[in-house]
């Protein structure tokens, strides 16, 4: 069996997935890994994994997840999970290291009914900058809908408005080309 790597838990469903989402502490195998997690085996004196930022503060009601979520596999906890752990992943936009809370994962898989497979791609900071700039596209789109003929006069909105387009589009959103399209044709013809 060289070669073969044994996984126990929920990261036997996934195993490439659950070794991004939790990397294990170095000389620790994943079954091993998974067995210190538990409660008991902590309570009983078994050495937690070293500098672990894992704390067993909030607990898990599967009764409050979707619909979706309570009849999938469990997404980062199998059945026998009681209390969510804090998850690190590299946010997307800036690479920077981040964690999704215990708490942060409560309020998205309980309260926001997020599917329990998700997991933020954005630190706050790049999440937060998105956010405005998504509302301030929004809002152009809003004043284009409500007077077309005045924002196509109004050169300095267009051009605002494309460079908020542009800016999105480096956080890897798609832009509507149709409307970006238009907003050129605009500038052409003043």
């Amino acid at each position: 069996m060289a070669g073969k790597v044994l996984v126990a838990g929920p990261e036997r469903a996934n195993h490439n997935q659950a070794r991004q989402a939790r990397p294990t502490p170095s000389g620790l195998g994943w079954t091993a890994y998974a067995l210190l997690r538990l409660p008991l085996l902590a309570a009983l004196g078994f050495p937690q994994a070293s500098g672990s930022s894992y704390k067993m503060e909030f607990e898990i009601d599967k009764s409050k997840w979707s619909d979706s979520s309570q009849k999938s596999s469990g997404g980062h906890y199998d059945s026998r999970a009681t209390h969510y752990e804090n998850i690190s992943y590299s946010c997307r936009t800036c690479s920077c290291s981040c964690v999704f809370s215990a708490q942060d994962q409560k309020e998205a898989y309980e309260i926001q009914k997020r599917f329990v497979w998700w997991i933020p791609s954005r630190c706050s900071k790049c999440q937060e900058k998105l956010d405005k700039l998504l509302d301030k596209e929004r809002q152009y789109q809003a004043l284009w809908n409500s007077d077309k003929e005045k924002v196509k006069k109004d050169k300095s909105l267009v051009v605002d408005w494309l460079k908020v387009i542009r800016e999105i589009d480096a956080y890897g959103k798609k832009s509507n080309q149709t409307m970006v399209t238009c907003l050129v044709r605009c500038l052409n013809e003043t």
